[in-house]
């Protein structure tokens, strides 16, 4: 099995209460479907026994809307007050999908370093909110 993260941003801007909602979709503050359906057929390409690990802050649309024929599982066990729990947990991944955010990018980053890492980082983020790629990195 080769765990890869895949980290799904939906509530930038949106305070966290129970009643919050992603606002309307642009590319500043998500990424669409697109990026991860073409994240998804380089990963499955690329690597063997591929199994993701899905991270979000909006669980609720992440499991109504990721899919993959690889195994998946969706973490949200860990309490809003323990990011830090995700993040280790992230960290701790082969292979990266990141969002247009700097928890991924960082969790990406800090994984331990593999030469074969692949991490996918999303076109629409590059400039907005991640304004450094490394060159390792491909931008989908």
């Amino acid at each position: 099995m080769n765990a890869v993260c895949l980290h799904v941003r939906r509530l930038h801007g949106v305070p966290l209460v129970a009643a919050a909602a992603p606002r309307a979709e642009s590319d500043y503050l998500h990424i669409g479907m697109s990026y991860y359906q073409r994240a998804f057929d380089q990963i499955t390409q690329r690597v063997r026994d591929p199994h993701f690990f899905v991270f979000s802050d909006f669980p609720e649309w992440a499991r109504e809307n990721i899919r993959t024929k690889a195994p998946i599982e969706f973490v949200e066990h860990n309490q809003a007050g323990k990011d830090y729990e995700d993040f280790w947990l992230m960290t701790q991944c082969r292979h990266f999908v990141i969002a247009n955010s700097t928890f991924s990018w960082w969790a990406a980053w800090l994984a331990n370093p593999v030469e074969e890492k692949l991490v996918y980082a999303p076109a629409s983020g590059i400039g907005k909110m991640l304004r450094s790629i490394p060159p390792t990195w491909k931008v989908l």
